[in-house]
């Protein structure tokens, strides 16, 4: 009972947008394409909006977007402060997830490598998180590369760039 949930950020990049389209053709997938719904209220929380494809979610120079109603409310996210992610994919995602499965009784599949074992969550069990690149198929990004390798299409993107556009986290 798989269920595959794309967040867009309002800032993805292009080439992100259309690799998570191809994917979805190609694999069969049937992706849900959500964005956060920033509740500018104080004490009310991220939610989410469905998309019915693609084409219809919020790109890079649309006015009020994802990205923009999160820094009304939150500012700016930092190397201090980044909740960027926390509030524009993990949020939505899971509030997907509870209303999809109508209870918290679901877990959420991170496609972080074995590569990456530092960066899984420490809070992994109560969130319910499973990491199927490290523990059920152990995967390197020399898997990874090789894999998309063998593939029609890949996402065009360097090594060093991030998906979002305005990310410090991977860009020079």
């Amino acid at each position: 009972n798989l269920v595959f949930v794309f967040a867009n950020t309002g800032l993805e990049k292009m080439e992100t947008l259309q690799f998570v389209a191809r994917c979805d053709y190609e694999f069969g997938l049937g992706v849900i394409y959500i964005e956060a719904n920033i509740n500018p209220e104080l004490g009310k929380g991220t939610g989410y909006v469905v998309h019915s494809s693609i084409n219809t979610l919020k790109t890079v120079g649309d006015k009020y977007g994802p990205f923009e109603q999160m820094i009304l409310k939150y500012g700016l996210p930092n190397q201090k402060f980044p909740h960027c992610t926390r509030e524009l994919k993990t949020v939505p995602i899971y509030k997907y997830g509870k209303d999809f499965f109508g209870s918290r009784d679901f877990y959420q599949a991170i496609g972080i490598r074995i590569d990456e074992i530092d960066r899984m969550s420490i809070h992994r069990k109560e969130k319910k998180l499973i990491y199927p690149l490290i523990s059920l198929v152990p995967t390197t990004n020399e898997n990874i590369d090789a894999f998309w390798k063998e593939q029609s299409f890949d996402l065009g993107l360097k090594s060093y760039e991030g998906n979002c556009s305005l990310c410090w986290k991977k860009d020079f």
